[in-house]
């Protein structure tokens, strides 16, 4: 009973033109029933940095088809946000994954923190132009109009190059 409560809820939500956080993918399965952690991590990891890319690189993809939250590494509410370990591989790997609707960013910290807020964050890479293709083994691409976005697996190097 409760699914169905939370269905009609989440419906009632997007009929208004709303969104909860709760709605968000932040990795958990495709189903309208799975609730997001508010606690998310990243949705790709150096350790299965190629399996993860070729899997959300697909139209079909829940990066692709809902509102996605990717958290910077390492996630999980367990770490400094005054300090970005992963900062190049995080946003690389987010331009390459998102679709229409994402957020980068950190699960819930609370407002006594610093939050570290690099230049890259601000800077227009333009519109995607398709998805990300793994263009040789383990090195995954993706074209935008104002930049062209790598993330080398093989060497867990994210590389953002402006047009």
């Amino acid at each position: 009973m409760l699914i169905g409560l939370m269905a009609d809820v989440y419906k009632a939500v997007l009929a208004k033109g709303k969104f909860s956080w709760q709605q968000l993918w932040t990795g958990q399965g495709n189903s309208i029933h799975d609730i997001a952690a508010t606690c998310p991590g990243p949705l790709v990891e150096k350790a299965s940095c190629a399996a993860d890319l070729r899997k959300l690189c697909t139209a079909n993809s829940p990066a692709q088809t809902r509102f996605m939250m990717y958290a910077f590494t390492p996630g999980k509410c367990a770490m400094d946000p005054s300090t970005l370990p992963m900062f190049e591989q995080d946003l690389a790997n987010f331009l390459l994954v998102r679709g229409k609707y994402a957020v980068l960013g950190h699960g819930w910290l609370g407002c006594s923190h610093k939050y570290l807020f690099p230049g890259a964050l601000n800077a227009d890479y333009g519109e995607p132009m398709g998805l990300c293709q793994e263009v040789s083994s383990g090195v995954f691409q993706r074209q935008w109009t104002k930049a062209t976005v790598e993330m080398n697996c093989n060497t867990w190097t994210g590389t953002i190059k402006m047009k």
